[in-house]
């Protein structure tokens, strides 16, 4: 019976401390209630609006939408993050356009056999030398880009991925730069997967990226 006052009294304590509070006094919360509010309070993910946003992921950064579900921007540096990021979707955006340019101008058949999809090609140079070529020119690119991300990590001005590379003028004005920013990593983020989409098409079916995108059937002859 004491026990049930107690607690009766209790609640009713809290309960006038949580009235007093309009008039400017402190209010007495238990943990639980803290705890509710504290989730009440987080800062959501626009991409995951059931998870809280990650630190690190605070909006200034173009395309940023809150979206780290394995948590790997509290592991990795943001900077080094971007860094990759940007690098992956360049590159796989001139991958998506030379799949494409390859089907429709090729070089004479003396040099290059013609009707040679893009995966097979790639085998093709590896055994006549073309992608050795590539590959020293690629890694002699990559000195100037470690040097470039060392400076940016080490705590430099230059924001990650900026080479100033605007011969012309794009983005001669911060409003432009920032729809430039948004326009790149959107449509990277789109190369990245639709490489993948090229590649495993073309493994399948052993036909062009556009003849497929023209005769689409054949690629529906699944055998389950």
């Amino acid at each position: 019976m004491m026990g049930f006052v107690s607690s009766f009294a209790g609640s009713a304590t809290l309960a006038v401390r949580a009235r007093s509070a309009l008039a400017g006094r402190a209010v007495a919360v238990s943990p639980s209630a803290s705890a509710q509010v504290a989730r009440w309070s987080m800062v959501q993910s626009k991409a995951m609006p059931f998870m809280e946003a990650p630190p690190a992921l605070d909006g200034t950064m173009a395309g940023d939408v809150g979206f780290d579900p394995l948590n790997f921007t509290s592991v990795f540096d943001i900077k080094w993050m971007r860094e990759a990021e940007l690098k992956h979707c360049r590159i796989t955006m001139l991958a998506c356009l030379g799949f494409l340019v390859q089907e429709t101008f090729t070089l004479p058949a003396s040099y290059f056999p013609s009707g040679t999809i893009a995966v097979d090609a790639h085998d093709y140079f590896v055994k006549t030398g073309g992608m050795q070529q590539l590959l020293l020119w690629f890694c002699f690119g990559e000195v100037f880009s470690l040097l470039a991300t060392n400076y940016t990590m080490s705590g430099g001005d230059r924001a990650p991925g900026d080479f100033s590379f605007d011969p012309l003028k794009f983005s001669n004005t911060p409003a432009k730069r920032a729809r430039m920013e948004l326009s790149e990593i959107k449509n990277g983020r789109l190369a990245m997967i639709a490489i993948g989409g090229f590649i495993h098409q073309e493994w399948y079916s052993h036909k062009p990226v556009l003849d497929l995108l023209a005769h689409p059937a054949p690629i529906l002859n699944i055998n389950m």
